[in-house]
């Protein structure tokens, strides 16, 4: 194990490593809609339809608000898993809407389902990331019961 890795491990955590992880996967994202802006090529996608910069601020935003949540230290985090959810679920619903425009007729673009499974997949782990306990936290301690004689 590196030295760099120890440090972080020991600064961050597992739940903060990930969000690390997950963070500067969103600001590339975000930074592939700066410097290639996609067109939506009547695909019917939803937040294609916004303007770049407010692609650009959906992605980046949240990628610096869980960088920052994430080196808050271990336990410190929430915020930063909540930011991510937020882009995550609007393109996972633009993919959901673009399937469904296609069933209706109003596009041609049948592979929607394949952007809103990709999407819906990384919800799913980042949810299930945000739900670990640390492996050094001791579990809460059993509460006395009322009554009960204290020894």
């Amino acid at each position: 194990m590196s030295r760099l890795y120890s440090w972080m491990r020991a600064r961050l955590g597992r739940r903060g490593l990930a969000l690390v992880a997950f963070s500067l996967v969103f600001a590339l994202t975000g930074l592939a809609a700066l410097l290639e802006p996609a067109q939506d090529q009547g695909r019917f996608i939803l937040y294609m339809s916004l303007p770049v910069p407010a692609r650009v601020v959906l992605w980046l935003a949240p990628a610096a608000l869980g960088l920052w949540a994430a080196f808050r230290g271990v336990g410190r985090d929430a915020v930063g898993f909540a930011a991510l959810v937020v882009p995550a679920c609007v393109v996972a619903f633009s993919y959901v809407w673009s399937m469904v425009g296609y069933f209706a007729g109003l596009t041609d673009y049948g592979l929607g389902w394949t952007g809103a499974g990709r999407w819906l997949l990384i919800l799913t782990l980042l949810l299930i990331v945000s739900g670990w306990k640390e492996a050094d936290e001791l579990p809460p301690l059993p509460r006395p019961e009322e009554g009960a004689p204290r020894g």
